[in-house]
């Protein structure tokens, strides 16, 4: 059998026609740019309206898409470190909500 916490703080919200609709897709973060430091890269992009976080994409290589999901970060920005010094490495970032 599972343990279970207690419940935590309770919580109220009221709904509105005029908030924002969480259900729709995000848009596509734009911007996104990287600068390579010692055995790093520092990765910023533009921030999305309604986003609730977005997911950093990597690949090491040619430039090409970026297929493994290496983050999920809150914040338009994410520093990828413990890289070898002379690696070339592709990104990608999407927005979630």
């Amino acid at each position: 059998m599972a343990n279970e916490s207690a419940k935590s703080g309770a919580v109220a919200v009221t709904t509105s026609a005029t908030g924002p609709d969480w259900t729709a897709m995000p848009a596509v973060p734009t911007g996104l740019a990287a600068v390579g430091g010692n055995g790093q890269a520092r990765l910023t992009w533009n921030p999305v309206t309604n986003a609730l976080s977005y997911n950093v994409y990597a690949a090491q290589g040619p430039p090409g898409v970026a297929t493994a999901l290496i983050a999920n970060v809150t914040t338009a920005s994410f520093l990828h470190s413990g890289l070898g010094n002379g690696q070339t490495w592709n990104y990608q970032v999407t927005a979630v909500n």
